[in-house]
């Protein structure tokens, strides 16, 4: 596993960046179940997904639109149980050299009305067009409470300088199936920690007050309501903010006592908040029965 030193680098792969050296988002909510998932999290071989997922090509659209076509290879519609769809198919299939991955038509097209429809939001167009705006910038910087090595890879990020200070703004695109009820996508899959491990890592790494690094996240429906597909773009408040630097913090030093003790214990699962209030309406209604 390759470790790079601290620093901003716009140029390190999608897959340099995950299989080097680093704490990152995804390595904190593996700890947060515990020691043993998180040593799985880090060690587990990588497999590459067989299926592209509307939210990659959505991605793609809004933050590398240049890049879409070098990445990706639109299967033509055609009937392979025909003579001709056959034919179609092969000629495909040889002008493919493997390169690209390959997308269906319909994925194509509901991916393209989707980030048409986020662009058509003043705010998501408005930075996601911004000169001076940069996709995929690697980041890695040290926790100065733990010092560990820590790894960011914002979706797309501006710096702006004025007057000799810097204003860094991060922007991170989310697709939901469900935009109704993003709030307990944030709590589910701690957006709000990403948050704030983000603006402390970006405050840190360009030496900068957190109170000059500003997060969004652009959430973007992939199911439509009506003619068009939801979009938003939210700025998480508090409680989100103090929330999320708790848990990050919490987290990290959850790290650092396993570095240094090497102890693994079982992941304790916890029953939903909705399976309490069944079960003490249960136990209620039980003891009534009794009395």
């Amino acid at each position: 596993m390759k470790k790079f030193d601290n620093g901003i680098y716009a140029d390190i792969s999608n897959e340099d960046y995950h299989a080097s050296m680093g704490i990152s988002k995804s390595l904190l909510d593996a700890m947060n179940k515990g020691a043993a998932y998180f040593v799985f999290e880090h060690n587990a071989p990588r497999f590459e997904s067989l299926s592209l997922g509307l939210g990659t090509l959505v991605h793609c659209l809004l933050l590398e639109p240049k890049e879409y076509e070098n990445r990706y290879l639109i299967a033509p519609e055609c009937d392979r149980r025909t003579k001709e769809g056959k034919a179609t198919w092969e000629g495909f299939q040889n002008a493919n050299d493997g390169s690209k991955k390959i997308v269906s038509a319909k994925d194509d097209s509901i991916a393209h009305s989707i980030a048409e429809c986020a662009m058509a939001h003043p705010l998501i167009s408005k930075y996601l067009q911004d000169q001076d705006g940069k996709a995929e910038v690697s980041i890695y910087f040290t926790d100065p409470t733990t010092d560990l090595q820590c790894k960011i890879r914002p979706d797309w990020l501006i710096v702006r300088e004025k007057d000799g200070r810097k204003k860094i703004i991060c922007i991170d695109v989310k697709t939901t199936s469900d935009f109704g009820n993003f709030a307990s996508s944030v709590w589910n899959y701690r957006y709000h920690v990403q948050q704030e491990f983000y603006r402390h890592g970006l405050s840190i790494a360009y030496n900068v007050p957190l109170s000059d690094v500003e997060f969004y996240f652009a959430v973007v429906s992939t199911s439509q309501s009506g003619a068009v597909y939801p979009c938003d773009f939210f700025d998480l408040a508090d409680p989100y903010q103090s929330k999320g630097e708790a848990e990050y913090k919490r987290n990290l030093l959850q790290c650092k006592e396993f570095k240094d003790s090497k102890v693994l214990k079982p992941s304790v699962l916890e029953m939903p908040e909705w399976q309490l209030r069944i079960c003490e309406k249960d136990l209620e209604e039980h003891n009534n029965s009794i009395l």
